[in-house]
């Protein structure tokens, strides 16, 4: 069975942003995309281009299952993920 989870957001100007995972067997998919005046950010994605007077953007990306078991199994992995977030709650 397939599950996916859809994160959205929107910008003071209204602009939307989409965040999607698949959780298939073997792997988990990911989708974002969205409208930014960051050009920088829009042109590190996999898909740009620059519409309606500001930057589309849109990565994806796959992540096998293997890599989430070696996340979740491991202290270390679990440590700098928590501390990574730590941070940038601080910020």
């Amino acid at each position: 069975m397939n599950r996916n989870i859809t994160i959205s957001q929107e910008d003071d100007n209204g602009r939307k942003k989409r965040f999607e995972f698949w959780f298939h067997e073997n792997f988990i998919a990911v989708h974002a995309h969205g409208f930014t005046d960051n050009e920088k950010l829009a042109k590190s994605a996999t898909r740009y281009r620059n519409i309606w007077g500001c930057w589309y953007y849109c990565f994806e990306t796959f992540i096998p299952r293997f890599v989430f078991e070696k996340i979740f199994s491991s202290k270390e992995c679990i440590k700098t993920f928590v501390d990574w977030f730590q941070e940038t709650e601080e910020e």
